[in-house]
């Protein structure tokens, strides 16, 4: 489901979508393949701004009901890591578990992000081809029945994307 505020545009290679700010959201239901613990998404990013702040930019999450600390929530995108806004992978595994590096991110330039997890635990980093940084979570990433992948900047300003899950 696509959202107002939400449109395709020329992207990096082919087609993006453009979010025009939080809650111009493109909505996929869960996928069977959330349910594995070897999992990668990636997607192209242009901010068209990026104001440092305390949570993320959301550009991919697996979302769960986040007040109640759902096991199993994720999220690839751009948060302030001190003072500059940087990209993050982020999880909920019975507590917070943040892997965020990588160069400043800045507004009107194409980055490549890519967040990979595997064996459940071992989570990594990409940034424009580079790995950032990696960690092992203290958990595996749970299933979790809320979730629905939510593709947009929910909680940020306006960004293109394209994306690939697998």
């Amino acid at each position: 489901m696509v959202a107002d505020g939400a449109k395709w545009v020329e992207g990096k290679f082919g087609s993006a979508v453009e979010v025009s700010g939080p809650g111009a959201d493109v909505v996929i239901p869960m996928l069977d393949v959330y349910n594995q613990e070897d999992l990668t998404f990636e997607c192209w990013v242009y901010p068209f701004n990026v104001t440092p702040q305390q949570y993320n930019q959301i550009i991919i999450t697996g979302r769960g009901e986040w007040g109640a600390d759902a096991p199993g929530a994720f999220q690839l995108g751009i948060t302030l890591t001190d003072d500059i806004p940087k990209a993050r992978w982020f999880f909920w595994v019975r507590q917070w578990a943040t892997v965020s590096a990588g160069p400043e991110i800045k507004k009107n330039n194409w980055y490549h992000f890519a967040g990979t997890l595997e064996g459940g635990q071992k989570a990594t980093l990409y940034v424009n081809g580079e790995e950032v940084a990696q960690s092992d979570l203290p958990a595996k990433l749970a299933d979790n029945p809320y979730i629905c992948w939510l593709v947009g900047s929910s909680g940020g300003p306006p960004v293109r994307l394209s994306w690939l899950c697998r």
